[in-house]
């Protein structure tokens, strides 16, 4: 937003540092994809496909090369369906309500539909796109309803007694937070793992990391010799080792690196 990028631009660089940024691409939906193995999910990553057109295409029940030949053709039309996969991506993740899609796909992506449309969409991306999706859900809710809390694929747990509340209203909020808990907990514990190893091989001396924020870290680094220690920690983060927590995850997560003067003014990084 306009303040969020103002704000933002108050953290700069010390003199003779530039800030990088450092995050996982797409994090949050393929942690999911493992999570739920929603197989339709992990095969469009796996190809290397553009998730949200991939998404777009089967809730419209198109080919994903046909709805990808549109941005050449009809670019509008292109940009408001893959729009649409986008929102369902996100909105819908974790089991949103048509309702609560329809206002979220409006407020966060510009998407207008009508509440049909988005109950619609909601039936199409949940039940024939990704079925695995509902079936993840209720795994998460009955284990809060059984044990109070949940346990993350790095072994975090997340107590939520109110998953047994008689208070319906109480009942269903823990029953959201079994759901994305456990996978919001996973993404930041990833880069808080990424950011200890960093500083176990000495790279903070050089790239101090000054913050994080949900599932983006934040370093300076030397502006004469940036490349490397990006690079550096790239490899970090996209080489965890889950084989010490027991974690088998059916995708690679691969991770971006934005560098500017500050916080507020980040470009994505090209590599020599």
């Amino acid at each position: 937003s306009y303040w969020g990028k103002r704000i933002r631009s108050c953290f700069t660089a010390p003199e003779g540092f530039l800030v990088t940024e450092k995050d996982y691409s797409q994090g949050e939906l393929k942690v999911v994809a493992c999570m739920a193995d929603e197989q339709n999910m992990l095969n469009a990553y796996r190809q290397g496909l553009d998730l949200h057109v991939a998404t777009a295409a089967m809730v419209n029940h198109m080919t994903y090369e046909d709805l990808l030949g549109m941005k050449a053709t009809a670019y509008e039309e292109y940009d408001f369906i893959r729009g649409k996969g986008k929102a369902g991506n996100f909105g819908l993740l974790y089991g949103m309500s048509a309702a609560g899609f329809q206002a979220y796909a409006a407020t966060v992506y510009g998407v207008h539909m009508t509440l049909a449309e988005a109950e619609d969409f909601r039936t199409a991306f949940l039940y024939d796109a990704y079925p695995a999706l509902p079936r993840y859900h209720e795994v998460y809710k009955e284990m809060a309803r059984t044990r109070g809390y949940i346990v993350s694929p790095l072994g975090r747990k997340r107590h939520l007694p109110l998953a047994r509340s008689r208070n319906q209203e109480a009942r269903a909020g823990a029953e959201r937070q079994a759901i994305n808990s456990g996978v919001q907990s996973t993404l930041s514990d990833m880069l808080c793992w990424a950011m200890a190893i960093s500083h176990e091989k000495g790279h903070t001396r050089h790239a101090p990391c000054f913050g994080a924020i949900h599932d983006a870290t934040y370093n300076y680094v030397p502006e004469d010799d940036w490349e490397k220690w990006v690079k550096r920690d790239l490899e970090i983060m996209e080489n965890l080792p889950f084989e010490q927590v027991g974690w088998k995850p059916q995708l690679r997560f691969s991770a971006d690196a934005k560098i500017g003067t500050s916080m507020g003014e980040l470009s994505d990084c090209v590599f020599s």
